[in-house]
């Protein structure tokens, strides 16, 4: 991953275990300081909240469960692609 020279990256993480999410926050946070880089890292407990959060193209990165309870995280993932095609 190519690092942006000076900017934010913005990061959401959804997981529906709040341990989990804690985790993977400290670690996503501690990796960009150990480079000089910021980030800002967002959090979301289900998949339903994640696609109803009307703004999620914005984010650089989305860290997803494939196990989400509500809705999985591979469905979720199929409806972020239809709503932009760049993403990955």
């Amino acid at each position: 991953m190519k690092f942006k020279e000076k900017n934010l990256y913005k990061i959401l993480v959804c997981d529906d275990e709040r341990l989990f999410v804690e985790s993977t926050v400290e670690k996503v946070q501690s990796k960009f300081e150990s480079r000089n880089q910021s980030c800002n890292i967002d959090s979301i407990l289900s998949g339903k909240e994640l696609l109803e959060k009307g703004d999620i193209l914005k984010y650089d990165v989305i860290f997803l469960d494939c196990n989400l309870r509500t809705i999985s995280g591979m469905n979720v993932a199929v409806e972020i692609r239809k709503r932009d095609i760049r993403v990955l």
